[in-house]
């Protein structure tokens, strides 16, 4: 017998009250934003017992003295510390302390201590892994000191200073002056010889009150001694007011390279850096300084096209880049002549940068952050799985080809 249209109605209903109350419930238990702290970012340090010590970063709704969710002139976080023997215990116990559930589907940055081992990937990212929250294309860096010196760096440029980190990094890499690198490259290590670029961070702290001091300093030297007082009053009324406006001053140091799970103490400066991303056809921009005509001028850059080859010729292997870029300089050039001299000056300087990026990343260090192992197995596999246990050898003797092309406008 057929269900009559009321008998349908009544079901459907039915299920959808059990769906409606299924999502608004955790399986009986509620789930509720205040029992969770929102992490956006998370510095990584060893423990003096050998284990880790976990900074997070985690959202704070409001500043003080503030009615509004979010308060634009105060950082919006706190920093929460806990130690482990893995860092999900050391996530745990960080918790503890709230008595609030870690919740990293919100984790933008991820930066650790120099001397953490990432030599097993995936048992440093368990923690991660094991969170479908959490986004595989987090961002990772190094710290010059500590991670939870970052961690402490609170800034204002943005909702959270996580938010301002990532910006920073986003900024370096999208001009060339670092490489980027995120959770999945070094996920796609694993059981692979593929070595890793990082960027590191430093901080330096603004001393508070060196500007009202100097203020009156300057003050009893022009105009006597009780007009210097009033100028130090006046200054130091200045920076009690503007004492919620200071903050460290947070920078991309250098791009650190990391070989077998340990950071190498080399590291590449912004041009070393900036020709591993011309090379690698990462770079969109870029910009240097030229000597040109007696005068240094500044020159940005920006990609045109690049074509890239590895290539076996009389027994040597040679890697084959074509680039073309687009030069815009800050200076009036007067003939087609002076622009194709600029032009050659331009092209001996990104071949100087090319050649100081693979003398320390490939011939010194050993770190393939270009990607030779990965173009040899694919165009050469035989001669990948004979030379797959001596890599170092190649990348030490491997010939360098760049082809450069700049167009002056």
């Amino acid at each position: 017998m057929r269900k009559s249209s009321a008998d349908n109605i009544k079901i459907y209903l039915l299920v959808t009250v059990l769906g409606i109350s299924l999502l608004f419930s955790a399986f009986g238990k509620t789930a509720n934003i205040s029992d969770r702290m929102l992490v956006h970012a998370m510095g990584i340090d060893p423990s003096e017992d050998g284990g880790y010590k976990v900074s997070m970063q985690i959202f704070k709704s409001s500043g003080a003295g503030s009615d509004t969710p979010i308060d634009p002139s105060q950082p919006n976080v706190e920093v929460i510390s806990g130690e482990g023997k893995t860092i999900t215990e050391a996530i745990k116990k960080a918790s503890y302390k709230t008595g609030r559930e870690a919740f990293l589907g919100h984790l933008q940055l991820i930066c650790f201590n120099r001397d953490i081992d990432f030599s097993d990937p995936e048992d440093l990212f368990r923690f991660t892994l094991a969170d479908k929250n959490v986004y595989l294309g987090v961002d990772l860096c190094l710290s010059e000191t500590t991670a939870e010196d970052i961690m402490n760096a609170k800034m204002t440029r943005g909702a959270t200073s996580a938010e301002a980190l990532k910006k920073i990094i986003d900024t370096n890499a999208e001009n060339s002056t670092a490489i980027k690198c995120e959770m999945l490259d070094f996920l796609s290590c694993v059981n692979t010889p593929q070595h890793i670029a990082m960027p590191v961070l430093s901080v330096e702290e603004q001393s508070e009150g060196s500007e009202g001091g100097s203020s009156g300093q300057q003050a009893e030297q022009q105009g006597g001694q009780q007009q210097g007082q009033q100028q130090e009053q006046q200054g130091s009324s200045e920076q009690q007011e503007g004492q919620g406006s200071s903050e460290p001053q947070v920078s991309v140091s250098s791009t650190a390279l990391i070989k077998e799970g340990k950071v190498l103490e080399d590291t590449l400066d912004s041009d070393e850096a900036q020709g591993v991303a011309w090379l690698t056809r990462r770079a969109e921009r870029g910009d240097m300084i030229v000597k040109h005509s007696g005068e240094l001028i500044n020159v940005m850059l920006t990609r045109d096209k690049i074509k890239t080859d590895l290539k076996i010729k009389d027994g040597r292997i040679s890697y084959k880049a074509d680039i073309t870029v687009v030069a815009h300089a800050n200076k009036n050039l007067r003939s087609s002549a002076e622009s194709e001299e600029l032009s050659g000056e331009i092209a001996d300087e990104l071949q100087r940068i090319f050649k100081a990026a693979e003398d320390k990343a490939l011939r010194k260090n050993g770190t393939d952050i270009v990607g030779i192992w990965q173009l040899l197995r694919h165009e050469y596999p035989r001669t990948y799985i004979r030379y797959q246990d001596s890599l170092d050898d190649i990348y030490r003797a491997i010939d360098f080809e760049t082809d450069v092309k700049v167009r002056v406008e």
